[in-house]
């Protein structure tokens, strides 16, 4: 039988609070929220241009949570961007952590734990590893972290009906 999972966001105190996300849609918002509506909470541009000058969402602390069990386990979680240097809009980057979580973190809306621009190529030598190995129903992976950058150069910071596809792969065995 085949694995399958559902995505779940970690919210508040070390981000175990968790919602599920059966759409698989991540909103990057200015609030620590799984469903609040878009429009309500845009990250805005900062009054100044340069790279120091930039506002940033909060952090979203995503981690698979397994709703059918493969025959043995799952392992080797990896996720891929949408493509080279695809991004929702102009002076907009989508960050993601480089480094694996078990533990989640209390999410922020500074640049603490997404210290790099999302991987941006859809091939094996730029995805983002996340810890995790899921065996029954119930288990988790680790977290991966996704954040939104908004800069003074975006046309706009709510990017609202934009979209970017990650791609996400794991080893069944």
């Amino acid at each position: 039988m085949s694995a399958t999972f559902n995505l779940m966001k970690g919210l508040g105190t070390d981000a175990v609070a968790s919602a599920s996300n059966t759409s698989w849609i991540v909103s990057l918002l200015n609030i620590d929220s799984a469903n609040a509506n878009m429009a309500d909470y845009p990250v805005g541009r900062p009054g100044d241009s340069g790279t120091q000058n930039a506002n940033h969402s909060y952090e979203s602390w995503l981690f698979l949570y397994m709703t059918q069990a493969p025959e043995n386990r799952v392992t080797n979680f990896k996720l891929w961007g949408p493509g080279p240097n695809t991004y929702p809009a102009d002076g907009v980057e989508i960050l993601l952590s480089s480094s694996d979580y078990n533990n989640g973190v209390t999410p922020a809306d500074t640049n603490l734990v997404c210290d790099e621009p999302a991987v941006d190529h859809y091939s094996p030598g730029t995805s983002v590893s996340f810890q995790g190995t899921c065996e029954a129903v119930g288990h988790s992976s680790g977290f991966c972290v996704m954040q939104m950058r908004v800069y003074a150069s975006a046309s706009l910071g709510n990017v609202q009906g934009e979209t970017c596809v990650y791609h996400l792969s794991y080893d069944e065995s």
